[in-house]
């Protein structure tokens, strides 16, 4: 039960950074990509929300955190 709680605690907390992330956060770590359709944001945010402790490090370790 507890294994359960906190997967559920780190997909709602993955919920709110991809959703912050595909919004923002995106341009700082490929800012190449700034031109990218709604489908490719659609799967950065399927894999944000799985991977967004590392996307986090890279984002604050990053020049450009807006």
């Amino acid at each position: 039960m507890l294994f359960v709680s906190i997967l559920g605690y780190y997909c709602a907390l993955g919920l709110i950074f991809a959703a912050y992330f595909v919004l923002m956060g995106y341009r700082a770590i490929l800012p190449d990509a700034e031109g990218s359709g709604i489908l490719v944001r659609l799967v950065w945010g399927c894999g944000a929300i799985a991977l967004w402790p590392f996307l986090l490090m890279r984002w604050t370790k990053s020049k450009k955190i807006k």
